[in-house]
């Protein structure tokens, strides 16, 4: 989809605001007998300020007892990746060279058949339909008040998100960036939703819109279900938890809300 051009002054000015946005601190204080989660958001490709080694620096600050990865069971062979996936990403490639000579369990938690499941709702055709239907909605003016406006908040949360990703890990793994995330979703979500039934030339792509919403919740979901019961397989261990930074607000909030009874406990990568 298109970027605004005025959206380019809206991200300093929301991440002023959102600095000053109060949010729950995760715990640095932990007991022997608690599972401790570190969840880690990253990029999935290497940047200037965000590497392979940068993030084999913060495993190895941490020296996790179990590496979840956004990954599902198919990627894995026994307790490894499998080879021909390791260098697919840039935590595939740190967690690779990690596990090699430490003493530590790689398991996966994304939701079982992602891809098939992708493949099979033609996602990534749909999706670039809709992108080329809904800039040229834009284009030819198709777009009432309301849709408008919809959309530059999608496009501008669109060039922030960008923005957070060639970032420092602490600045993607901060509180500013999650609640923009957050907000970033809720329009991908409701947003585009909206403007598909507000306009008649994208009314064949509400089906669309809708699935890839439900998806994305139901991922996340299985993700934060997943997370728990690895914690509880692995009791009183360090679990680091390595998502597309994206994931993170949904998975912190998730496990927030689950986590009551004192046996796991979230804790901040940067307070190791």
């Amino acid at each position: 989809m298109h970027l605004h051009s005025k959206t380019k002054n809206i991200i300093p000015c929301l991440s002023i605001i959102l600095l000053n946005v109060m949010t729950p601190k995760l715990s640095a204080q932990t007991n022997p007998d608690t599972t401790t989660i570190v969840i880690i958001g990253t990029v999935h490709n290497s940047t200037k300020n965000f590497t392979e080694q940068t993030l084999y620096n913060i495993l190895m600050h941490i020296k996790p007892n179990v590496i979840l990865n956004e990954l599902d069971s198919s990627f894995f062979s026994s307790n490894m990746i499998r080879e021909k996936y390791a260098n697919i990403s840039l935590e595939n490639k740190a967690v690779t060279d990690y596990a090699k000579d430490k003493d530590v369990q790689l398991r996966p938690y994304d939701i079982e058949g992602r891809n098939r499941i992708y493949e099979k709702n033609n996602y990534f055709n749909l999706q670039k339909q809709f992108s080329a239907a809904l800039s040229k909605a834009g284009e030819n003016n198709l777009l009432n008040a309301e849709a408008k406006s919809i959309l530059q908040s999608v496009d501008s949360f669109g060039e922030i998100s960008f923005a957070f990703s060639k970032e420092k890990p602490e600045v993607i793994n901060s509180s500013s960036c999650d609640v923009s995330m957050k907000l970033k979703h809720q329009y991908d979500s409701d947003g585009l939703i909206r403007i598909a039934a507000l306009t008649l030339s994208l009314k064949e792509y509400e089906s669309f819109c809708k699935w890839r919403s439900d998806f994305w919740a139901l991922r996340n979901n299985t993700m934060t279900e997943n997370i728990i019961k690895w914690c509880s397989a692995f009791q009183g261990k360090t679990i680091v938890v390595l998502c597309g930074f994206e994931h993170r607000y949904y998975l912190i909030d998730s496990l927030t809300k689950k986590i009551k009874d004192g046996k796991f406990k979230l804790r901040d990568y940067q307070t190791y």
